[in-house]
């Protein structure tokens, strides 16, 4: 029997398993990571607020929203939008880089969104799902989201 191989995480070796908020522990490399994650197509905030069908989402919450790249593309589209993301120091850069009076940015997880039970009308996850416990998020998911909501 093969001994599972360790996954690389920075500078250490985890055996078997890595913790998703550690990866962004230093604020120069989450300053770094700001500047070279591919950015979202304008036309997908359109795309996802003519498939919820009902006119301007009151709730937007972008789940594992880095510094906010995917975040700040949802400006405009929806009265109030949440970027969460586990790591301290991602938020710390969305902070500080993205100023609007429709956004904020709170530090927590895919497990325990903040928002109270069917409030949310769209979920997304640009590029960040694969770090998630999944059958969690989605039973997190199904709690916030309204009845025609859209992940």
């Amino acid at each position: 029997m093969m001994a599972q191989s360790p996954r690389y995480h920075g500078d250490e070796l985890i055996p078997g398993r890595y913790n998703p908020a550690r990866l962004f522990e230093n604020d120069a490399h989450s300053v770094r990571y700001s500047k070279l994650r591919p950015s979202l197509a304008e036309e997908s905030a359109e795309a996802l607020v003519k498939l919820l069908g009902s006119g301007k989402p009151s709730l937007w919450i972008d789940v594992g929203c880095g510094p906010g790249t995917s975040t700040k593309r949802f400006i405009g589209h929806a009265d109030k939008i949440i970027g969460v993301d586990v790591s301290e120091s991602q938020i710390k850069v969305a902070k500080e880089t993205i100023i609007h009076p429709s956004v904020s940015f709170v530090r927590g997880s895919c497990e325990k969104l903040p928002a109270e039970d069917g409030t949310v009308d769209i979920i997304t996850a640009v590029q960040a799902a694969h770090y998630f416990d999944l059958p969690a998020f989605y039973k997190e998911v199904e709690r916030a989201l309204k009845p025609r909501g859209i992940l």
